[in-house]
């Protein structure tokens, strides 16, 4: 059973009120937060009833809540299975600011560190353990966990195993990491203990790889629209290197913190030095620098208010900053999965963040080379190779961004968004009028009565005769051949345009098929425009614009310069008005003039207080509780118990630090 809910919702658990008060509980005295959002509230409760379960959300969404709150209500140790060590250790720093019991037992620990470790799990000391998936297949690991399910760590046993990242379980997933198929051994060796697959990035192919692997057929799944409706999704075309488009980007969000990737070692490094030269706090990240090195930028970023971080994607999962105001590529992200997740860094907090990609058609040449030396066999390769394609079209398209992205999670929303580039520019009445070529080619598949490869529509579009098209018959069909005069680069450009509307997909359960979508009948039965960016037939082929094309070309560049930006924002923001894909309550951006001093006041104390106790400031407390600090003036410590992020331990360690900062600051108004 497949449960999905808005973003924002308490309503939950009518089949168990005390197991859900019970939750609020833990929730408001531990974490500091008044409600749950979205589906946490019922995935909480399962999870502490005792019941399996799949949770989608999207990056941001709360899904760490989603595990530790039924951990601590269930008797019992909750084991985390983690990837990286980074994201053990931030979540592990997290708790423990909250007062909880949680420790890693990773490679990053020497002996001393792993005996304390095993002492205080079998003393029944500890409530949450992060674990690798290759330490828990470790026989002493195994053996470590079965005396603390005989013995009863915490008086109850082993309680709960979290699965983070479970999408590395997947060969279809963008992570795939082989370690995770072996977990099943969970479900055979602790049948009665619950677990939990968490994921922020899943298709339907990957989702039925983490069922089928990790043996959750009997699991609720629970998927959360993955929409990031705070982020403003921005996608151009690289001019050469891209340093001037980067530095006018930049000249937009000064003082901000902010991450930007690119392909190799030695651009980031080029990039952070040029980053350097022209004035901007940037630091290099990537996987030739020694580890020394690494955790001190990775700290000065983690610390920082208005640092940038040039990396390789080797940077991002388990930064959980909430404060990113911008992620941008310099790249083309391999596929449309790891786009998704790499900008979901951006705006965790809620807040707008922008998110801007410049691409290349070079990026596919290089990006095809790396995918040959790794050498993971022909089938893998075209995987690869079609979900590369299918994101240079998405970067190219005059789609809205935000339909294709949630399209390719099997998300059934229509544009337009009103908050990405094409949906500002109304990029869609620009470019080549593509209604009718689209409209031949998809009554094409549909008459062709078989499921397709891209490959195989482009010859029937061009009029190849193969050995295929003479076994089905195909050159019977009334449009066989009606692109004969168009490249076959332009074809298949349009064929993949087709995909990023969200026409077409691929079915990969069937080799990689095509497959006609709801939206594509839509498309047939309805009038409606569509353009291109690119005409299909002009890609390889130099053709001389006829007169008529070249005074339309003019009269629309004249329209252009006539309309300002803000018309053509306003105009965008009218179709948002009608159809918004923020269902979230707006989170403020602005303070009352009034409050604005006080909340640079409290940053100030909060960065004296985190270089004291050495952590990020956003561990101390977010942005969101600073503002909320700000506004309401909090007297006593019960009054900063009802602000946003302020639980029981944080109230203990920090409380009297910032109400006297709120006091100190109005004497001396």
């Amino acid at each position: 059973m497949t449960q999905q809910s808005s973003l924002f919702s308490d309503d939950f658990s009518l089949e168990d009120p005390s197991m859900a008060q019970e939750a609020r509980l833990v929730l408001k005295k531990v974490f500091g937060y008044q409600s749950f959002r979205g589906l946490q509230g019922e995935i909480v409760t399962h999870a502490a009833r005792g019941g399996d379960s799949l949770v989608l959300m999207p990056t941001g969404g709360g899904k760490s809540l989603c595990f530790q709150i039924p951990g601590l209500i269930r008797e019992g140790l909750t084991i985390v299975i983690s990837p990286l060590i980074s994201l053990m250790q931030d979540q592990v720093q997290t708790l423990q600011e909250n007062g909880l019991r949680a420790c890693a037992y990773n490679s990053s620990l020497g002996l001393k560190e792993k005996r304390q470790v095993e002492k205080d799990l079998l003393a029944g000391q500890v409530d949450f353990l992060y674990l690798a998936p290759e330490r828990l297949m470790t026989q002493a690991c195994q053996d470590l966990l079965e005396e603390i399910d005989i013995n009863g760590g915490k008086g109850g046993g082993l309680g709960l195993f979290a699965i983070d990242e479970a999408h590395c379980v997947s060969k279809w997933g963008h992570d795939f990491r082989p370690e995770y198929r072996r977990l099943n051994y969970l479900a055979k060796r602790y049948p009665n203990v619950p677990r939990m697959a968490l994921t922020a990035t899943a298709d339907k192919f990957t989702r039925a790889d983490i069922i089928r692997e990790l043996k959750l057929e009997k699991a609720r799944v629970f998927m959360g629209s993955f929409d990031r409706p705070n982020l403003t999704y921005h996608l151009t075309k690289r001019i050469r290197q891209g340093s001037e488009q980067i530095l006018n980007f930049l000249k937009d969000h000064e003082g901000e913190c902010g991450i930007i990737y690119c392909l190799s070692r030695r651009k980031v490094e080029e990039t952070a030095t040029f980053l350097k030269i022209k004035g901007y706090p940037a630091l290099p990240y990537h996987a030739g620098l020694d580890n020394a090195t690494r955790r001190d930028h990775q700290e000065q970023f983690l610390q920082s208010e208005n640092m940038i971080i040039v990396a390789t994607i080797a940077f991002g999962m388990g930064i959980d900053k909430p404060n990113v105001r911008f992620v941008a590529h310099m790249d083309l992200p391999k596929n449309i999965e790891n786009y998704y997740q790499e900008t979901g860094r951006a705006g965790r907090d809620g807040l707008p963040a922008v998110v801007q990609l410049f691409y290349g058609a070079r990026d596919i040449v290089v990006l095809k080379m790396m995918m040959r030396k790794n050498n993971r066999g022909t089938g893998r390769f075209f995987f690869e190779s079609e979900n590369l394609e299918s994101m240079y079209s998405f970067a190219s398209s005059t789609a809205c961004r935000r339909q294709t992205i949630l399209q390719g999670f099997d998300e059934d929303f229509r544009g337009p968004c009103g908050n990405c580039d094409n949906c500002f520019s109304l990029a869609q009445e620009e470019g080549f009028s593509a209604r009718e070529w689209a409209m031949k080619i998809l009554v094409l598949y549909y008459r062709a009565k078989h499921l397709q490869s891209p490959q195989d529509l482009c010859d029937l579009a061009r009029g190849l005769v193969t050995l295929k098209v003479r076994e089905k018959k195909w050159f019977e069909l009334e449009n066989f051949g009606f692109l004969m005069d168009t490249p076959e680069k332009g074809v298949l450009y349009g064929i993949r345009q087709l995909m990023s509307h969200g026409f077409l997909k691929m079915d990969w359960n069937k080799g990689g098929l095509l497959q006609l979508t709801p939206l594509a009948l839509d498309f047939l039965k309805e009038e409606k425009d569509l353009y291109f960016r690119d005409n299909p037939k002009r890609l390889t082929q130099k053709v001389k614009p006829t007169t008529a094309e070249k005074a339309a070309t003019k009269k629309k560049k004249a329209a252009k310069k006539a309309t300002t930006k803000k018309a053509t924002t306003k105009k965008a923001t009218k179709k948002i008005a009608k159809k918004t894909t923020n269902k979230a309550k707006p989170a403020p951006t602005k303070l009352k003039a009034d409050a604005g001093g006080l909340f640079e006041h409290l940053k100030e104390l909060r960065r004296k207080e985190s270089k004291k106790r050495r952590l990020p400031a956003f561990k101390i407390f977010h942005d969101q509780t600073l503002k909320e600090m700000a506004e309401n003036l909090p007297e006593s410590n019960e009054e900063l118990l009802d602000l946003y992020g302020v639980g029981e331990a944080k109230l203990k360690k920090y409380g009297k630090v910032f109400l006297k900062g709120i006091a100190d600051y109005q004497m001396n108004l």
